[in-house]
């Protein structure tokens, strides 16, 4: 995501120095299948979802957990805005959304559950041993709240993001059930295959995650969408969208947009550029479809596998130079953060950081130098504000007071770390350590370690005292691989 006082505050700085389905799934990958219907009237969604799961751990499981967010938006002291923010994500006041769980079956059988605020609990009938799998079925209401946040709707837009039950992520430390923080990007997911009915109201036109076919039904708009190895399913309506569609070596580039006709185009040649760009120096685009999608949006733009939500407000003449870094910045996050994963609650650096800083490459590679340096100095301005913060690059979103110290310390200082390591391992080799991490990690979920050791690999060295001193990072040699042991001659 990217910040709206962030960019404010780069441009300022840059200026001043210058049914039924027939679906075949992934052997390997969890399955959602959903039924949808969304009530334009009282902005109120039914839904069904079959999950088949696939326990890849090595304990068999007696529970599994799911993510319920839009129960964070049933009260203001839970709503996931700052306090300073609630009148920008409220413009016409505050109104509760929430998740109701009607029921959940496995096989025909009822089986229980308990939610607590954004976490469900799934008691199984009985334990999923190691590459079992199993089918879980869950009815749900969904209300969606006022709000020109991620979720919600408002004048132009319904944003449905993080809209439906999805299952916690297990990894070494067992459940990861964070709370759906104020601060940051508090998600975390595995890459799954998403089959979904969506039934919209009539005139509605959908952008979302996957490619979305319509079809009539009963006056209402249907819309069979399907996407194959995604972290998340989200979808973007709006009766008065117009379109402009582009291509990139097999990829659709389409951007949806509510004004100016030369906005919109332009809008759709700053994304095809960067996919461009992105896939020559990382790795390609493994997607058919790219939507770069205005709505709603108070906070300037977010990722989610093949979509990004952009403020409409960007739109216009005068911020043209802030619509096109938040297209580059959300574009870079299609590939750190949507094809390789993380941890985006404990290690939020490693996708943001990175994604600043491939921004910043973007900016070079079509802008030239003199570009790039603007936006150095305009980080480090930032980030001076905060030289008296005890907070670190790799810190966890809980640690940081407020959205602007996670900011500056995250993602500018972050980039900042990340430049300088490039310029003491030379750029042909940073690149390299990259391709190597987007090649390796793809449709995965990474670790910080895995970046350094990716980075380990291009240079022939061990490059662990670069991140202490620039990133602030310390790490147990008895976790590296043995083949990075054996480059550091250990």
């Amino acid at each position: 995501m990217k910040k709206y006082i962030n960019y404010i505050l780069v441009a300022v700085l840059l200026l001043m120095v210058v049914g039924v389905y027939v679906y075949l799934a992934a052997e390997n990958d969890t399955t959602y299948i959903i039924d949808a219907q969304l009530d334009g009237q009282v902005m109120a969604l039914t839904g069904r979802e079959t999950v088949n799961y696939i326990n890849k751990e090595d304990v068999p499981l007696k529970e599994i957990y799911f993510h319920v967010y839009p129960n964070a938006f049933r009260d203001e002291t839970t709503a996931p805005f700052p306090a300073e923010e609630m009148g920008q994500a409220y413009p016409d006041g505050f109104s509760p959304g929430y998740m109701d769980i009607l029921s959940v079956r496995v096989g025909d059988e009822d089986v229980r559950f308990s939610v607590e605020d954004t976490v469900m609990k799934v008691t199984l009938p009985h334990e999923l041993y190691p590459g079992r799998k199993i089918d879980i079925r869950i009815n749900f209401v969904v209300k969606l709240p006022p709000s020109d946040g991620r979720f919600g709707y408002g004048r132009y837009t319904v944003r449905l993001a993080n809209w439906y039950p999805i299952v916690s992520v297990y990894d070494s430390d067992g459940w990861n059930l964070d709370p759906y923080y104020a601060i940051g990007d508090p998600f975390y997911s595995d890459v799954s295959d998403y089959t979904v009915r969506f039934v919209a109201p009539a005139g509605y036109t959908i952008a979302s995650t996957g490619t979305a076919r319509y079809e009539q039904s009963q006056g209402s708009g249907l819309w069979i969408i399907k996407a194959s190895d995604v972290r998340d399913m989200a979808i973007v309506l709006s009766d008065k969208f117009k379109v402009k569609s582009g291509e990139y070596k097999g990829t659709r580039v389409n951007s949806y947009y509510l004004g100016d006709d030369d906005i919109g185009e332009r809008s759709l040649r700053y994304a095809v550029d960067a996919i461009k760009y992105f896939s020559e120096t990382f790795g390609r685009y493994p997607y058919r479809e790219y939507d770069v999608v205005a709505a709603d949006f108070y906070i300037g733009g977010m990722e989610y596998p093949q979509l990004v939500v952009i403020d409409r407000m960007l739109y216009n003449k005068r911020n043209i130079f802030t619509l096109e870094e938040v297209i580059a910045h959300e574009t870079a996050h299609q590939w750190w953060y949507g094809v390789v994963g993380n941890d985006e609650v404990d290690e939020p650096w490693l996708d943001e950081a990175l994604t600043e800083f491939s921004t910043v490459m973007y900016f070079e590679n079509y802008y030239g130098n003199e570009v790039a340096e603007r936006f150095w100095r305009a980080y480090d301005t930032i980030v001076k504000k905060y030289d008296n913060s005890h907070r670190s690059v790799t810190d966890s979103i809980e640690k940081f007071k407020d959205e602007s110290e996670y900011g500056a310390i995250v993602y500018e200082k972050g980039a900042i770390g990340l430049k300088n390591i490039r310029d003491q391992l030379g750029e042909k080799v940073f690149v390299k350590g990259l391709k190597e991490y987007y090649r390796k990690y793809k449709f995965k979920n990474a670790t910080t370690q895995d970046l350094i050791e990716s980075l380990n690999r291009a240079s022939g060295k061990d490059i662990s005292s670069y991140f202490k001193e620039e990133v602030g990072i310390l790490y147990d040699l008895n976790l590296f691989e043995p083949d990075v042991l054996a480059i550091k001659g250990i």
